[in-house]
């Protein structure tokens, strides 16, 4: 384990004893209470027998690993797929979970195990773990990010109702949901292991070998496909009441409870269909029924029942007031906007001055977005421009409930307008003010604001990395940079950004960012050591330009800490 109190990020470094082999998996066990929360895994391969990084002919950035918070007594392991040739491996910690069973802030690890063709595993000085491989139960993220859209959301999908079916303690469900999707992940996998073979042989000018490969690894994609298919035609009545667990735990989800997913399943078995024709029907005669709804909002209908109230699906939409009719001063366009893709009544809700009913709002439209953005557009208004004119207005909005529930639809819709959309998602300049406003909620004092302002970045960096990239190394201005917290915010988002894109991120602009922002000799502590954490990342991905470009910036002290801080423990 580390040191008590010791700065982070820690770096762990061993090499592979005999040739360069080719690594199955990677098998870690945490310590049962000084848990690592981030861990970036490195491969190098080195002509020469050296345990140096920096000395290494290749670097390969696979990714990072994220542990889970411990109750002091119970180890996790993970299985981390490979499939790569190397000499070298290195894990960075970030940080680790703080606690009562860690006073002192450090990071351990009970065992690791590297398995590969040559041996059974090059093994540190650690307790040896046996454990069943289970290189099929998690898909690597290179090969994740290397899918299509469509087959990824497919699989997004399916692990969102695998954890929904865990929360809700149906795990028998959730067992039988794990065991379809590693039978997927073996294909995939498999697949993308014949298409690096395949391109390897024709860098290798092995044409015959080539042309076997692709064959093989049409075939394999095919019947990974068609795995894929039936393991969604299996659980199809299950996955459109799935909860969204893609923005992770971060995020306030309360509204989408057991009961509000039941409610649901209800919803569109029986009599919610006329509601739903309303939500989608541009005409004066769509919302003509919900206009004519009583006082509490659940009998627009004639014989309409609770389930058939317009948030239905929503926890507690029955207890909720029925909304006051829309002031004057209302946007008028954003308003008919509203109206045409959900309702009079939801419209009401969404600019109601009471705010549960704006947070139950967006958590219907959340729910709701699966099937809006499989009809197509409505009227003529394009979809994207009326769910991201309502995520506009609800970050601008001063309840933090309803900021939240406004980032959740966010990431619900861009997942499902992927899926569903002909032509890629565009940075239009209504997308670009979201993502300014994103940036500004970084530093908000509600962490969990924060947080799920971080995510749905990453997410947009999956559009249009660059330009994520390059706003978020825009000049902080001067105030907000003296406090500190902006700042910091931006550089941790920024190491995350290069962690998960990697080459792609430009990263002598990110540290023109840090420079202007005197971020390595900050007054606050944190911010120095977020510029730290940034820098280390960097070098790991681009190698030792990284410290060059800082020669004559930093002091050589600066400069020694930091390249000391790649190398050792």
């Amino acid at each position: 384990s580390s040191k008590e109190e010791c700065n982070y990020p820690q770096v762990l470094t061993f090499k592979l004893t005999g040739k360069t082999a080719v690594i199955d998996a990677i098998e870690i066990l945490s310590h049962e209470a000084k848990v690592p929360n981030k861990v970036d895994i490195d491969l190098g391969i080195a002509s020469s027998n050296t345990s140096s990084f920096e000395k290494c002919d290749s670097i390969s950035h696979l990714g990072y690993i994220v542990f889970n918070q411990s109750d002091g007594e119970s180890r996790e392991l993970k299985s981390i797929p490979i499939g790569r040739k190397a000499d070298l491996v290195r894990l960075t910690f970030h940080g680790c979970h703080e606690g009562p069973h860690n006073p002192h802030k450090q990071v351990g690890i009970a065992a690791i195990r590297v398995l590969s063709e040559e041996k059974e595993g090059a093994e540190l000085n650690l307790p040896t773990i046996r454990v069943q491989s289970a290189a099929s139960s998690t898909l690597p993220l290179r090969i994740k990010n290397e899918l299509d859209p469509k087959i990824s959301a497919s699989v997004d999908r399916l692990e969102r109702l695998k954890k929904e079916r865990a929360a809700a303690e149906d795990f028998d469900m959730a067992a039988r949901i794990k065991q379809e999707l590693g039978k997927v992940y073996a294909l995939l996998i498999a697949f993308k292991e014949s298409e690096t073979q395949m391109k390897q042989a024709a860098l290798d000018e092995d044409y015959v070998q080539a042309s076997r490969l692709k064959a093989e690894r049409d075939e394999r994609r095919d019947a990974a496909k068609a795995a894929l298919v039936e393991v969604e035609q299996q659980f199809a009545g299950n996955i459109e009441n799935a909860a969204n667990l893609s923005i992770s735990t971060i995020k306030d989800q309360s509204f989408l409870s057991e009961r509000s997913l039941r409610s649901k399943k209800e919803d569109q078995e029986n009599s919610y269909n006329t509601d739903d024709e309303e939500s989608t029907d541009t005409t004066s005669s769509s919302t003509s029924g919900e206009d004519s709804s009583d006082d509490n909002g659940s009998t627009s209908h004639s014989g309409r029942s609770a389930n058939d109230h317009p948030l239905a699906g929503v926890d507690g939409a029955e207890e909720l007031p029925s909304p006051e009719d829309i002031e004057t001063n209302a946007p008028t366009d954003l308003v008919h906007k509203v109206e045409s893709l959900f309702g009079s009544y939801r419209a009401k809700c969404f600019f109601s001055k009471n705010w549960s009913l704006r947070e139950a709002c967006l958590a219907k439209m959340t729910l709701m977005i699966p099937e809006i953005c499989s009809a197509g557009s409505t009227g003529d208004a394009d979809i994207s421009e009326i769910i991201f004119s309502i995520i506009e207005s609800s970050n601008s909005d001063k309840n933090v409930q309803v900021n939240l529930s406004g980032l959740i639809l966010l990431d619900e819709a861009l997942l499902q307008l992927e899926t569903t959309s002909k032509a890629p998602i565009s940075m239009t300049p209504q997308l670009s003010r979201i993502l300014v406003d994103l940036f500004s909620k970084m530093a908000d004092n509600s962490k969990k604001v924060a947080e799920s302002a971080e995510v749905s970045l990453l997410m947009l960096g999956y559009y249009d990395v660059s330009y994520v990239a390059l706003l978020a190394t825009k000049r902080v201005r001067s105030k907000e940079a003296k406090g500190g917290r902006t700042v910091r915010a931006r550089l941790h988002f920024l190491e995350n950004l290069s962690a998960e894109f990697g080459v792609d991120v430009a990263w002598k602009k990110i540290i023109d960012f840090a420079l202007l922002s005197k971020a390595f000799d900050h007054r606050d502590g944190s911010v120095r050591d977020a510029a730290k954490s940034l820098v280390m990342t960097l070098a790991t991905i681009h190698g030792n330009d990284v410290f060059k470009s800082l020669e004559g910036d930093l002091a050589e002290r600066q400069l020694r800490e930091l390249r000391m801080g790649l190398g050792q423990v």
